[in-house]
């Protein structure tokens, strides 16, 4: 069973993130088809992409109210659904809502839910079953893009966006294989802590330094990203590489994508391995990557720089996921990637379609790709400032070694002797009673 978990997250994954990181085929049939420009169509895919982060508070919720098994299945709904009406859209409006908000939203319940199973099955080698669940993403770009661009070739976009949502349905169905008797002790105990808590908001992991260095250092990040994702197949369309010769470029990227996320996964694994420094070398060769695309001048530079970016961005999405799971205590983890999603999603939003407008503005994407290239890289020094907190070692998985009162520890002084003034209390009426 756990097995059947890992090949399903990866399997559902791929075919739902491979379709959304593989917009950049659709962006310059959307220009075209809607007759809009660069900053218009990019909205698109970045709010796509965007709200699977935003909603992630969301459909954390969900995981822990319902869990695992119903939330996966309602995302891989509300992902066929979206396909199917986006197929019927007559301008670039509609998408906006029938393609990035529900699209967005379904994919954002299955991430999160493909997330928190890990956790519930894996105590061993965890790290690495994220790296596995996470390649979904890559191979599913490595799979889809060229076929996506066959596909349109062949039939147009809104078929193949029907085609997809057939797909999509029949993947979702999957979610059966998630055990019965995990979800039944997560429902069990999430409806207790749902009753007794009530509905809030959780704000207590903003008090881990190292959450706030990885939510910050991400949202910079998302800023320019994925500005090559969705601009690339249009850039080398101005650099005279055909749209099915760029196509083909996903191809690279998802089997570099994957590599980084398998060798990042089994390397966080190790304990004396900063996971902290795994994710900024990553960012700072995939930010100084996106500088260097500017002076490409040929379709193997072009190749070089994709393979290059693919393994760097499969090891960020890797560690990312692996420092929000260990910056915090294991019952906290599905708000620290809530939080993380949702706060990430603004800047992720807002990157792809600021680089179209520029393009748009200077007549190329130059100047547009230095400044995700530079934003990329201020990111990637945010966590540095870790060091300047006294006792903190950035990448160590403090909770790893806690026990049940993990989060006293960190409490004032005056709270825990209270605490501990109620266990002497407890402890010495419990023998009094035994002796009498």
């Amino acid at each position: 069973m756990v097995v059947a978990c890992v090949r399903f997250g990866d399997t559902f994954l791929a075919g739902l993130y491979g379709f959304v990181f593989s917009f950049g085929i659709f962006f310059p049939v959307f220009m075209d088809y809607f007759q809009e420009s660069r900053e218009k169509t990019a909205w698109v895919g970045s709010l796509g992409i965007a709200l699977i982060f935003f909603s992630g508070h969301a459909s954390g919720a969900l995981v822990n109210r319902f869990g695992c098994r119903v939330t996966t299945l309602l995302g891989g709904f509300l992902c066929a659904l979206s396909l199917g009406l986006s197929s019927l859209a007559t301008n670039i409006l509609t998408l906006y809502f029938t393609y990035s908000v529900l699209y967005g939203l379904g994919t954002s319940c299955v991430f999160s839910a493909s997330l928190n199973i890990i956790r519930k099955y894996f105590k061993k080698r965890q790290s690495l079953a994220t790296g596995i669940v996470a390649c979904g993403a890559g191979g599913g770009v490595l799979i889809l893009a060229p076929l996506l661009q066959t596909m349109i070739d062949a039939y147009g976009w809104q078929t193949t966006y029907r085609i997809m949502a057939g797909v999509v349905l029949v993947l979702c169905l999957s979610g059966l294989t998630y055990s019965p008797n995990v979800q039944s002790e997560e429902t069990e105990s999430t409806s207790v802590e749902v009753k007794d808590k009530g509905c809030h908001i959780d704000v207590s992991v903003w008090k881990e330094p190292e959450f706030v260095a990885t939510v910050l250092s991400a949202s910079v990040m998302m800023f320019g990203q994925y500005v090559p994702q969705i601009h690339l197949v249009r850039y080398c369309e101005d650099i005279g590489i055909t749209a099915d010769a760029a196509s083909r470029l996903f191809v690279y990227y998802g089997i570099a994508s994957c590599a980084g996320r398998l060798v990042s996964g089994r390397l966080c694994d190790f304990k004396k391995v900063n996971k902290f420094y795994v994710y900024q070398v990553a960012e700072l060769i995939a930010g100084t990557s996106i500088l260097v695309v500017t002076m490409a001048t040929s379709y193997t530079h072009v190749i070089i720089f994709i393979v290059i970016y693919g393994f760097c961005d499969g090891a960020f999405i890797t560690t990312l996921n692996v420092l929000l799971m260990t910056c915090v205590s294991p019952q906290k983890v599905p708000i620290a990637i809530g939080w993380e999603m949702q706060i990430s999603s603004f800047f992720l939003a807002s990157g792809p379609p600021v680089a179209g407008l520029m393009a748009d503005s200077l007549n190329s994407y130059t100047h547009a790709f230095y400044m995700a290239g530079a934003v990329v890289i201020a990111g990637a020094c945010i966590p540095f400032l870790l060091l300047c907190i006294k006792g903190r070692k950035p990448g160590r998985d403090r909770w790893a070694t806690l026990g049940p009162n993990e989060e006293l520890a960190d409490a004032p002084d005056w709270r825990r002797s209270i605490v501990y003034m109620i266990e002497e209390k407890t402890t010495s009426d419990s023998s009094a009673a035994h002796k009498g």
